[in-house]
């Protein structure tokens, strides 16, 4: 989830170098993305009810409409209201502060990646 289309484009093509290499099995023809933080949640909430749940969501922590530690959140208790299987949540962001870092593991997101990465 990121709102910058060249920044969706550059970790969808890093997910792929890395899965042709390490995971050539792993499916990466069911990618989402959402431009903010609010579709990100609403994608969420539809693949659930569909009966099915996504394994891991890398979520840009300044999105507009809502931000990636309030989609987090909500994410988050919407899954857990709803008795499914948590998914890992990485955080994309460009701040490497302490601070950040804390917010972004203090919201949910289970870890942390800085961009721009390598």
């Amino acid at each position: 989830m990121d709102d910058e289309p060249y920044n969706i484009e550059g970790v969808r093509m890093m997910l792929q170098l890395l899965t042709q290499q390490y995971l050539p099995a792993f499916d990466l023809a069911n990618i989402d993305t959402a431009g903010n933080g609010l579709k990100a949640v609403d994608r969420v909430k539809s693949v659930y009810a569909q009966g099915q749940c996504y394994k891991l969501i890398l979520m840009d922590c300044n999105m507009p409409k809502m931000d990636g530690y309030e989609a987090t959140q909500q994410i988050r208790k919407h899954i857990t209201d709803e008795g499914g299987i948590q998914p890992t949540i990485v955080a994309l962001t460009g701040h490497s502060e302490e601070k950040y870092i804390q917010r972004a593991l203090s919201s949910g997101m289970n870890s942390l990646i800085k961009k721009p990465c390598k």
